[in-house]
């Protein structure tokens, strides 16, 4: 029972700061600063319609299963037609352990534009993703794997007001070697955005493979490569290779850099990130 407990408190935990991120709350107690009467409540505290505590809970033990990340990423692309995009976005993510159960929240903005064509410059929240993953027993020594889905839940209509909820599977599998790693998943995709007039859409299939090496107990550097379709279907296949480092700063605090690269021969694309 307190596993299912655990699940709808940190469902709540989840629309709350999904709410408050795209609204005034300083707080984060899911009530906007404009109507809140008790600025400042803490995080912990179950409120009313007013923003007034009314319980507190104790989530000492389960905030260490909390993990927080805020990212930025940057990239650019330009076509054979001398097209140049560039785009800004940020994210935040918020990832929750329950066993073998990984349960995860994902929001991010963006803030893109286009060259010569200024307007087609554009801002807004991309699609909401909430998702899980779940580790499966060990049936090989050094082998591990898991398998997750999730939802993509439209938060931007785009043009042609056409974006709609999208479904995906995924299974992941990791093979370590000492210090060296060995890792592939694959995505399955359900694309619900609409046709529009001769623009068809398609479900996706998705393929990742890489290696990487721990160089210390602090540094983990990767890279792979990423394949998928379009989810036009007249449109080509994305492939891209990427490289990836990750440094534990601390016990509780760590920082990822990565580097992505298209192998569109039509397209000169770049992408930059870092988390923390």
């Amino acid at each position: 029972m307190r596993l299912y407990l655990k699940f709808i408190l940190l469902f709540i935990l989840m629309q709350g700061t999904l709410f408050s991120y795209s609204v005034s709350d300083g707080d984060f107690d899911g009530v906007s600063d404009e109507f809140d009467e008790c600025p400042n409540t803490p995080f912990s505290d179950l409120v009313d319609s007013r923003g007034c505590s009314v319980k507190k809970v104790n989530i000492s033990k389960d905030i260490n299963r909390l993990t927080l990340i805020v990212g930025a990423n940057y990239s650019n692309y330009r076509s054979k037609y001398n097209n140049k995009t560039k785009t800004l976005s940020e994210s935040l993510e918020l990832d929750y352990q329950i066993q073998k159960i990984k349960l995860m929240l994902y929001i991010s903005r963006f803030s893109s534009k286009n060259e010569p064509f200024s307007n087609y410059d554009d801002s807004s929240f991309s699609d909401t993703r909430l998702s899980f993953l779940y580790t499966l027993d060990r049936k090989i020594k050094n082998l591990g794997i898991s398998i997750g889905g999730g939802l993509a839940i439209p938060n931007y209509k785009g043009s042609m007001n056409n974006n709609s909820l999208d479904f995906y599977t995924s299974i992941n599998s990791n093979f370590t070697i000492d210090k060296t790693s060995l890792f592939a998943s694959y995505t399955f995709t359900k694309i619900g955005d609409s046709d529009v007039g001769n623009l068809k859409y398609q479900n996706t299939n998705a393929l990742s493979l890489g290696a990487g090496y721990l160089f210390t107990p602090k540094l983990y550097s990767s890279a792979s490569l990423y394949i998928s379709d379009s989810i036009v279907k007249s449109g080509t296949a994305t492939k891209s290779i990427s490289l990836y480092s990750y440094y534990n700063l601390s016990q509780k605090n760590f920082l990822s850099l990565s580097y992505s690269h298209g192998l569109a021969k039509e397209i000169n694309s770049n992408s930059y990130g870092v988390n923390l």
